[in-house]
């Protein structure tokens, strides 16, 4: 292997004339193969904003490091792809002109840091993938990209570092993918997040997702578990889960158990739908919705359980799938304003959906309910509310 420096400024990755086997020495030797490591350090840029362009495609080095930059340089990826068998350690220092794809491959352990101090500032790397069978990889800073995906028996630490991405996978592996996200906060904006396996596939069948001490914020984004129509081998549990401005987003297949959810309105799609996908049969153990609308997809043959169901705020409309039960086994509240009505109803006229309540006592006001039928030990009185029609199980005095 070989240690290659870039000189010269501006040009091309694969110009021979900007690479050197020393620091700052002379140039005319051949661009770095698989086996080399790149370096560009305060010797290779003269003037400020010098632009080195990734022009040929899935090149392949060990590692990248830009450790001690100058002058602001700017990386120009341009879509293409690198293949790493070690580590990339970007700075402060520099900048992308545009963006492309890391792919981290091998059996050892290795790294990427950014130079970036905060999740929602930091720049965008553009798409990472982390294919290591039986190889380890850290996160050592914050990371902002537009897709970032661990998968194929790879194990990856993220070191308490959080992770802002439009698409955030993890996938099994033929061996075990192995995820420790810590505390680590995961906001994943406008996309989707996957956490899955699928037991009957060679590929992606073993996944140990360790992130139940992570905060999941969901923007406007869907989150995913392992694939329902293989046979479960472990469960995918979350911690705290957020959900804001959904667009008609779902949550939920292949989830076995949340400590809490909160789904909140946040600022844009007020009219637009959260959505609980109809294969989640799960445990969500809070389930916090305020102001937001919410539609339980629930298919017939599930049955997600909810532990403490708190609605608060105004403009909520729960509606549920005709023929579904949801069961909530601990408490049930209702808060908004005296001038707001929480609509509580099936998604067919005349075909009722059931909240099986299993125990406790509960008073709301200012409810609008149709085609719901209430069952189990607990009690619900509707005071000053309107009776939609076609509802069982419950006391309702209208307005």
């Amino acid at each position: 292997s070989r240690n290659m420096y870039w000189i010269g400024g501006t040009g091309n990755w694969s110009d021979p004339i900007h690479w050197s086997t020393s620091d700052g020495g002379s140039g005319n030797v051949c661009a770095p193969t698989p086996n080399d490591n790149v370096f560009f350090t305060s010797n290779s840029f003269s003037a400020a904003n010098q632009v080195i362009t990734l022009n040929v495609d899935n090149i392949g080095i060990v590692n990248m490091d830009w450790t001690g930059v100058a002058n602001n340089p700017k990386f120009n990826m341009g879509g293409k792809t690198m293949e790493i068998t070690g580590s990339v350690t970007y700075t402060a220092d520099m900048t992308f002109q545009s963006v492309g794809t890391l792919s981290f491959l091998s059996t050892d352990t290795t790294s990427i840091y950014t130079g970036d101090a905060d999740h929602n500032s930091a720049r965008n790397l553009g798409n990472i993938y982390v294919r290591k069978p039986s190889g380890t990889f850290h996160l050592l800073s914050p990371i902002l990209a537009s897709h970032f995906e661990v998968r194929s028996g790879s194990t990856f630490y993220t070191n308490d570092y959080d992770i802002r991405a439009s698409y955030l996978y993890f996938y099994g592996g033929t061996t075990t993918t192995t995820i420790y996200t810590g505390t680590s906060e995961l906001l994943v904006v406008g996309g989707q997040m996957m956490v899955r396996y699928e037991s009957n596939s060679t590929s992606s069948k073993y996944l140990e997702a360790n992130i139940v001490s992570s905060t999941i914020i969901l923007d406007n984004a869907t989150l995913r578990g392992r694939s329902p129509h293989h046979p479960k081998i472990n469960d995918i549990n979350l911690g705290h889960v957020i959900s804001r401005n959904s667009s008609n987003r779902d949550f939920g297949e292949g989830v076995d158990r949340v400590r809490k959810f909160e789904i909140q309105k946040g600022t844009n799609s007020d009219n637009n739908w959260q959505k609980i996908h109809y294969y989640f049969e799960g445990i969500i153990d809070t389930l916090d919705i305020e102001s937001k609308k919410v539609k339980f997809e629930t298919a017939t043959n599930r049955n997600p359980k909810i532990g403490v169901f708190n609605v608060k705020g105004d403009g909520v409309t729960l509606e549920i799938s005709q023929g579904s039960t949801i069961t909530v086994s601990s408490s049930l509240s209702f808060q908004s304003s005296s001038c707001s009505v929480v609509n509580i109803k099936s998604n067919s006229t005349g075909n009722q959906a059931t909240i099986n309540y299993v125990s406790g006592v509960t008073t709301a006001t200012n409810l609008s309910i149709r085609d719901i039928s209430f069952t189990g030990s607990g009690t619900i009185t509707a005071l000053n509310s309107v009776d939609g029609g076609n509802n069982s199980g419950i006391s309702i005095s209208q307005q």
